[in-house]
């Protein structure tokens, strides 16, 4: 149903991601369903990093189909590697089921 594409560049050192670093996420919708965008979040454990439910940076709100929606969070400081997860909250307009996407970032 989705094309999901993760990305991460920076700098890894002894269990650190040092500032700079960034981690960024885009997903296709390959069904023929619209969905609302409410939010994006990374989490760094369950400490969220960054947050952003701005429409302007959530494909207006509306992922149609084929559209993608993609964003990008850079760290301001060094922070321990608890397990960096990016997640999309999505809505199916026609159900109104609640569901996330998302991605957990690895050095694999």
């Amino acid at each position: 149903m989705f094309t999901l594409s993760p990305h991460n560049s920076g700098v890894y050192i002894q269990g650190y991601w040092q500032a700079g670093s960034s981690f960024s996420f885009s997903i296709t919708n390959n069904s023929d369903l619209v969905f609302k965008v409410s939010k994006a979040e990374l989490k760094n454990g369950s400490n969220i990093i960054g947050s952003s439910s701005d429409k302007s940076f959530l494909s207006d709100g509306s992922l149609e189909p084929s559209e993608s929606v993609s964003l990008k969070f850079t760290i301001n400081m060094d922070l321990p590697d608890n397990g960096f997860v990016f997640i999309y909250y999505l809505e199916d307009i026609s159900t109104g089921e609640r569901f996330e996407i998302q991605h957990e970032y690895g050095l694999w």
